[in-house]
């Protein structure tokens, strides 16, 4: 199919919490005559049940963009890959700093456009969607024991129940500032994408707010240029209780043959503007 177009856009919202723990940042290689790196967006949740969640995001997601500049030769997932690792090094730097080392962690997801294809990265719990106007698809796994519980569930390993109502349902197992970072959500095999799909990064307080029904039909009620603003105003619209901090970054494609997204079989369907941290080329 060749290139397609991108419009980017992207949001952040504090919610009802005292600070902004999200962080995020896009960054267009091809716009810096590194053609084959691609456009790359990055997404980090830093961990509110620890210390320092804001440094650890803004971190991670700082040095991501700069590891992965510096990989652009290398096939994306191992471009990706290294990358991460050189974020978990970076927050478990400056949380040995700061004298809080195993006690601080953010999580992250990136995505990788490339002419016609999409590549991702997850850490965590925050998202990837991809969206054309009749569907919706999470294409990532989360890694929290709600996830574990229901894949043993699946095999008849625990109580369905018990993977239901376990109270540490949404602890992570994986995140960016572990000392062993050894699992993460990363295809080798890049999902291809259409003209009039939409991929979609998320931290969790949009997807908690808003179930995927509600993301499909929020996200087409606006320009491609608005759709991550639209996205965050509805979920801060639905005026929920402790509302966590939003962040949004959307990317539509145009310009290759109209037809519906490439959803991989095993998907599973499911006011404040942020500035991106990196404007100019990595180092």
């Amino acid at each position: 199919m060749g290139k397609l177009e991108i419009t980017p856009d992207s949001a952040q919202h504090i919610g009802e919490r005292g600070e902004q723990q999200d962080a995020y940042g896009c960054f267009d290689y091809a716009a810096n005559a590194v053609t084959h790196a691609g456009y790359l967006a990055v997404v980090a949740d830093g961990m509110g049940g620890m210390v320092l969640g804001k440094e650890a995001a803004v971190v991670a997601v700082s040095a991501f963009i700069d590891a992965y500049g510096k990989k652009a030769g290398k096939a994306i997932p191992d471009a990706l890959r290294q990358a991460a690792f050189e974020a978990n090094a970076a927050v478990l730097g400056m949380a040995g700093e700061r004298g809080v080392r195993g006690e601080t962690g953010t999580t992250l997801i990136a995505a990788v456009i490339r002419d016609d294809e999409l590549y991702w990265i997850s850490v965590g719990d925050s998202r990837i969607y991809l969206l054309d106007r009749q569907s919706i698809a999470q294409l990532n796994e989360e890694h929290n024991l709600k996830s574990r519980l229901e894949r043993l569930a699946a095999r008849g390993l625990v109580d369905a129940e018990e993977a239901l109502t376990h109270p540490q349902r949404e602890a992570l197992l994986s995140y960016i500032g572990i000392e062993d970072l050894t699992e993460m959500d990363i295809p080798r095999t890049p999902v291809k994408l259409a003209r009039g799909c939409c991929v979609l990064l998320c931290s969790d307080g949009l997807y908690r707010a808003l179930p995927d029904e509600e993301i499909l039909s929020a996200a087409w009620r606006s320009a491609p240029r608005e759709m991550a603003r639209e996205l965050v105003a509805a979920a801060i619209g639905k005026g929920k209780r402790h509302q966590d901090n939003v962040t949004a970054i959307t990317l539509t494609l145009d310009g290759g043959c109209d037809q519906a997204a490439d959803i991989p079989g095993e998907a599973r369907i499911g006011g404040y503007r942020g500035i991106t941290l990196r404007l100019s080329a990595p180092k």
